[in-house]
């Protein structure tokens, strides 16, 4: 597959909920914007009206949801957010910072519903008009530590979130062997102080930023 290019730059935080992401969407965003970036956050499944009733759906604990109904699901969102606001915000040059990817459809989807890669790679490059990030952060925490984040924080599991250990560890392995093997995605400890990650992701996307400006 060809990569389509763009005058903009798209940045991708990933994994399991509680990891870390937005706190990290949220400091590179303003460190972004503090140095006159033009950026644009976007999250999946949401980022449009469309995506975000979609997100209700998927994340409803009363819901009984089949797994090829919930990749389906994840793709229509991807599909609206894509058509609706990363492209256009890759065309006028802005930088694009999302909180979940196509990879959280191959770790969820693929490395935790076991569901076949053959069905899952076509449909997600379809969903996503070819488009792929630039640069993919995954942040990495065990599923324990997910767990305990989870509970400190007094929230409740949405139906994702309720599926068992194995379910997550599987997620995780995916992530991980994912990242070792893509010259775009940079594995972090999400255990580590978030400041600290917030500099280490900062300065990875300025370097990014400066090549595409060459």
């Amino acid at each position: 597959m060809k990569k389509r290019k763009f005058p903009g730059l798209f940045v991708v935080i990933e994994g399991v909920d509680n990891s870390g992401k937005s706190t990290q969407i949220r400091r590179l965003t303003a460190a972004l914007r503090r140095r006159g970036v033009d950026a644009v956050t976007v999250r999946e499944p949401g980022g449009t009206a469309v995506s975000e009733k979609i997100r209700h759906l998927l994340k409803d604990r009363k819901l009984q949801v089949e797994n090829r109904t919930e990749l389906l699901l994840f793709l229509a969102a991807r599909a609206q957010v894509t058509a609706e606001v990363i492209i256009p915000a890759l065309r006028a040059g802005k930088v694009v910072l999302a909180d979940r990817y196509s990879l959280s459809t191959y770790a969820y989807q693929i490395g935790g519903r076991k569901m076949p890669e053959d069905v899952v790679f076509p449909a997600d490059e379809f969903s996503r008009f070819s488009v792929e990030p630039d640069l993919v952060f995954v942040l990495d925490i065990p599923p324990a530590e997910a767990r305990r984040r989870m509970a400190t924080a007094g929230l409740s599991p949405d139906r994702i979130e309720r599926e068992n250990s194995t379910f997550f560890s599987r997620v995780r392995r995916y992530y991980r062997q994912a990242a070792k093997a893509a010259d775009n995605l940079v594995l972090l400890d999400g255990r580590r102080d978030a400041a600290d990650l917030a500099v280490t992701i900062r300065l990875r996307v300025l370097q990014a930023l400066n090549r595409k400006s060459k």
